[in-house]
C-alpha cells in the first residue's frame, strides 16, 4: 500500500540504493530523492493506494500540482521530469509497473550574456 509509512520507508531505501548502483552523484541522488518523497506525499493527499494507479498521468498531475505550489523555471521543471522519469524506470523495475512510459522534457530559451563593451 501506498499510504503506509513503512511501504515508503522501504521505497527511500530501495530507490537511494537504485540510484548508487546506477553511480549517481551525492547531489543527484538527493534531488531524485527528493522528488520521489514529493511525489509520494502526493500520492498520500491524492488516495492513492497502489502502485497500480500511478500512470503517466498522474505524474502530469504531480507536475501541475508543483507549478502551481511553486513558481518553477522550465529548466527545473525539466530536472523534475528527470528525477520523475527515474522513479518511473525504479517503479518499473521494482513492481513490474512498466505501463509509465517517460515524460518529455519542456523547450526552454537559453540566457544569453550581455556582452559589456
Amino acid at each position: 500500500m501506498l499510504n503506509s509509512d513503512l511501504y515508503i520507508e522501504k521505497a527511500d531505501d530501495l530507490l537511494r540504493n537504485y540510484l548508487v548502483i546506477k553511480n549517481y552523484a551525492k547531489n543527484t541522488i538527493s534531488l531524485y530523492h527528493n522528488t520521489a518523497d514529493g511525489f509520494m506525499y502526493f500520492l498520500k493527499l491524492n488516495d492513492y493506494h497502489h502502485i497500480k494507479q500511478i500512470n503517466k498521468n498522474t505524474f502530469h498531475k504531480y507536475l501541475a500540482y508543483v507549478k502551481l505550489k511553486s513558481k518553477i523555471s522550465n529548466q527545473t521543471t525539466n530536472m523534475l521530469i528527470s528525477s520523475l522519469n527515474n522513479f518511473a524506470e525504479f517503479l518499473c523495475i521494482e513492481h513490474n509497473a512498466c505501463d509509465l512510459s517517460k515524460l518529455r522534457q519542456m523547450k526552454f530559451i537559453s540566457k544569453i550574456p550581455n556582452v559589456i563593451d
